[in-house]
């Protein structure tokens, strides 16, 4: 088999807790290696069916290439971040790049789990993807990484819907919807996000009105936990609900690394979000922030104003709503 290397200037993925496109962009730098074959030689790989003039279409990437892509693909292969979205949305995939089970909703765990998968993260088996003879495949790999898309391109026309940040995962899905030909799907979705959205700023406007929130996750390291601002993680979702979060960073980015010491920091908060898994008990890896005695005597802790809130990382319509619902099971109804 041959290797296709990516190298230098891409960075890695952090660690598994993270979600499989989203994390690498705060991870050191690293090696990126596409495994397999091209789609141009040997290993009985099938060729794509080219589709016929009528049925596709120029697309516009990012980067402002354009491809020819299907009207309607029915062989889609998504990479990273594009996987759990396109699962929601019902396009018809033979391929996926292994993605972590925490952000995808349960109803679409069993097509995840039945599909063949072509690698992980940023390691892709090029031959794999050659022999399912994909007619598009598209990317979720974050804009900050540098891949080489050479070997993709040689099998079949790839669309990247790049998240440039947690915040944008909106466009993100628009984006993968639109390449898939499946827009009504996603304007149905947004549609209901939208209502749901006002329905709770309108219940509990009032109560939210003047109310500081600062939401946290575990750090990348030992003895380091994670302040999310707005539009990151945590809180892209629970602030269209009306919470307030603060301004990203002074140095723009939309969250925080500090060390246990600096805990003491969420005392300027009326309120504390922190990730769940989901039965109402916080994730296993936001439990040694909990257990510091700085932690204990924290005045939102004292009062009772810290809560747990499920799919912390929900970036995806339904796991969105599935973090609406529990925003206000967990939250909101007891303000």
């Amino acid at each position: 088999m041959n290797r296709l290397s990516n190298r230098g200037s891409a960075v890695e993925r952090a660690r598994d807790r993270t979600p499989a496109a989203w994390r690498v962009l705060v991870a050191g730098v690293g090696a990126l290696t596409l495994l397999g074959a091209s789609a141009c030689g040997g290993s009985g790989a099938q060729e794509p069916a080219a589709p016929d003039a009528a049925e596709i279409r120029d697309y516009t990437n990012p980067d402002g290439t354009t491809v020819q892509i299907p009207v309607a693909p029915q062989r889609v292969i998504t990479l990273g971040q594009a996987t759990p979205s396109a699962l929601e949305l019902g396009i018809p995939l033979v391929g996926v790049s292994e993605a972590d089970t925490t952000l995808i909703a349960p109803d679409a765990l069993t097509s995840y789990e039945e599909l063949p998968k072509v690698g992980q993260r940023t390691e892709i088996n090029i031959e794999e993807i050659a022999t399912l003879a994909p007619d598009l495949i598209i990317s979720g790999i974050p804009s900050k990484m540098e891949f080489d898309y050479t070997a993709l391109t040689e099998i079949a026309p790839v669309v990247v819907a790049e998240p440039g940040n947690p915040g944008e995962w909106r466009t993100t899905n628009e984006t993968i919807a639109d390449a898939a030909g499946v827009q009504d799907t996603v304007a149905r979705m947004a549609q209901d996000y939208d209502a749901r959205t006002a329905e709770l700023n309108e219940t509990y406007g009032e109560k939210l009105e003047g109310v500081s929130a600062a939401s946290i996750a575990a750090g990348f390291e030992k003895n380091q936990w994670q302040f999310d601002y707005q539009d990151s993680w945590s809180t892209s979702v629970i602030q269209d609900a009306g919470l307030r979060f603060d301004q990203a960073a002074e140095d723009g980015g939309f969250f925080e690394t500090l060390s246990f010491e600096e805990l003491d920091r969420l005392d300027d908060y009326d309120l504390v979000v922190i990730p769940g898994d989901g039965t109402g008990e916080p994730t296993e890896l936001i439990r040694p922030v909990l257990e510091q005695s700085v932690w204990q005597e924290l005045e939102p802790v004292e009062a009772g104003r810290v809560y747990t809130v499920a799919w912390p990382e929900a970036l995806t319509y339904t796991t969105a709503m599935l973090r609406l619902d529990a925003l206000e099971k967990d939250l909101l109804s007891k303000l």
